[in-house]
């Protein structure tokens, strides 16, 4: 396998992912701005998750009480 050449784009743009991980309601309120000024509905073209990540590092049920 060669290595990547810098000067090929990585993906096609139609190809591309956009991964945030939104912490706090000002990141997803951010995030959600600069796809609205890039023309691009987040409803419609985004995969959004209400998950939160500590949710995958602690669980009550978890602990064994």
């Amino acid at each position: 396998m060669r290595p990547p050449s810098y000067q090929e784009p990585l993906q096609t743009p139609e190809k591309r992912v956009w991964a945030v991980v939104l912490s706090s309601s000002i990141y997803e309120y951010f995030v959600r701005y600069l796809s609205a000024a890039a023309g691009v509905d987040p409803l419609k073209e985004f995969r959004i998750s209400a998950q939160r990540i500590s949710d995958h590092y602690y669980s009550p049920a978890a602990d064994g009480d």
